[in-house]
């Protein structure tokens, strides 16, 4: 599964990996060229006169009813094909989620065995073994691909563990989410008999209802796998694409005055279609080895990451309360909201100085674009207190201004920011070849919280300040 930032939208436009546009360009670009080409024919007079004259298509009516019968065809299929697509994801996703919550409370039950300790730790093994293989069982056979059919590659954890009677009886079932499911119901009800879950009954009930609806969310993605988009509507969508194919470029010669035209006006059309109808099929069954599907192979590792979590030790000792604690609610109320009202002013003062350094930046360049190249560093880099225990360091500075800005609080730690510095007038909308004017306000204005004097504000304002006319300074 490819995974972007949506908010980069722009950038993506190239991307060839995953992405429907090339082979919907193989379909457009003929039809373009065969429409230019019967354009330049019709103006040489090849046809006997204008296509328009021709009574090819007699009027606009009946060309629009055909492009809006296919277009209402290709749009249906592909919102199925959409629907499916979170369908199964959201299947798998919560199959994995109830089979680690079974998991998980099956070995909570087992704090209160009254059993040795080994016969109890034998158990847990036993159980997140199996589990892991479960959630492989189902991704194999939910797989779209033969070799992940066929088991190669999936991750499970210490299988030499399992003995081997069990991985032959596995290996000769192809229902293998089946018999396992089995194997842990069995497991579990002996468990039970024997004391080594000690939970009453209604708790450890609980394991076997996540259990079973683990595997009904298994049997809701397997009929998406296996049931694909219904035939006669893929083959009806297939025959109204290529006859909208063959009829596009002879509708647009009879409605058009110049070739290129014509290729436009037949080239887009053709394009969206084809592309609407490949993203259908690219995300109908997402459980292929395609670049749109989705990580089985990574969501199997992160799954077996989880169960064994569930194994480490320090997982089994109980959090306590440390020795400064505070008790007292009115002060627990009070830090909180300080906590958070530093947060948000911190927040709030980086996104301040952010600004200003690009409309420094921005300054600068306007007024010396010679010295660009060898000043953007001076510029930017250095460290600007905002205040309120918070420092920003501005690092990385490449030529063209890109920057990565990281904040240290008091206490160390530290948070990174990626930030477009990217110089020029388009820093600043609507300041394209005028002086750009960057003073900044001589204060800093942010909510107090409750108890505190205006004081810090205006300190925090006079910080902020301090650093005002840094492109000003440079450029002199």
């Amino acid at each position: 599964m490819i995974k972007y930032n949506a908010k980069q939208s722009f950038r993506h436009i190239c991307k060839v990996t995953g992405s429907v546009f090339p082979n919907a360009f193989l379909v457009a670009a003929p039809c373009a060229m065969l429409a230019f080409g019967l354009k330049v024919l019709e103006q040489q007079g090849i046809f006997g006169g204008p296509a328009s004259e021709m009574n090819i298509v007699p009027n606009g009516t009946a060309s629009s009813g055909f492009n809006f019968l296919v277009g209402f065809v290709v749009v249906f299929k592909t919102s199925q094909a959409y629907a499916r697509y979170w369908e199964s994801i959201h299947q798998t996703y919560r199959m994995s989620c109830e089979w680690l919550e079974a998991a998980s409370s099956v070995l909570a039950f087992t704090r209160c065995s009254k059993k040795s300790e080994q016969e109890v730790t034998n158990f847990k093994h036993v159980i997140i073994r199996l589990f892991s293989m479960l959630n492989a069982g189902a991704l194999q056979e939910l797989a779209d691909d033969e070799e992940m059919k066929d088991g190669c590659g999936f991750p499970i954890i210490d299988e030499c563990g399992i003995d081997l009677e069990s991985k032959n009886s596995l290996a000769d079932t192809r229902h293998k989410v089946t018999l396992i499911h089995q194997w842990i119901q069995q497991l579990l009800v002996d468990a039970a008999d024997i004391g080594l879950m000690a939970a009453p009954p209604p708790f450890s009930t609980r394991a076997f209802q996540m259990l079973a609806q683990g595997v009904m969310s298994f049997n809701d993605a397997m009929r998406i796998a296996e049931c694909p988009f219904p035939f006669p509507y893929t083959q009806t969508t297939i025959a109204l694409l290529i006859l909208h194919w063959i009829i596009t470029p002879i509708a647009t010669v009879a409605s058009t005055d110049w070739p290129h035209g014509a290729a436009i006006m037949t080239f887009i059309p053709v394009f969206v279609l084809w592309s609407l109808d490949g993203i259908a099929i690219e995300i109908q069954n997402p459980f292929g080895a395609d670049a749109n599907d989705i990580d089985i192979m990574e969501l199997q590792h992160g799954h077996n990451e989880q169960l064994l979590l569930l194994l480490k030790p320090s997982t089994n000792i109980m959090p306590g309360l440390g020795d400064g604690v505070e008790f007292n609610f009115d002060m627990l109320a009070k830090s909180n909201a300080e906590q958070g009202h530093r947060i948000l002013s911190s927040m709030a003062k980086f996104n301040f100085l952010s600004t200003h350094i690009k409309a420094d930046l921005a300054q600068h360049v306007h007024n010396h674009p010679a010295q660009h190249q060898g000043k953007v560093h001076e510029i930017l880099a250095g460290t600007h207190p905002i205040g309120v225990g918070v420092t920003v360091h501005v690092t990385n500075i490449s030529a063209q201004g890109d920057a990565v800005m990281t904040t240290t609080t008091a206490q160390g730690s530290e948070q990174r920011y990626d930030r477009d510095f990217t110089p020029g007038a388009s820093s600043i909308p609507g300041q394209q070849g005028k002086q750009i004017e960057t003073s900044r306000p001589a204060t800093f204005k942010e909510p107090l919280p409750p108890g505190e004097s205006k004081d810090r504000s205006q300190a925090a304002g006079s910080s902020s300040s301090s650093g005002a006319k840094v492109g000003d300074s440079v450029g002199s």
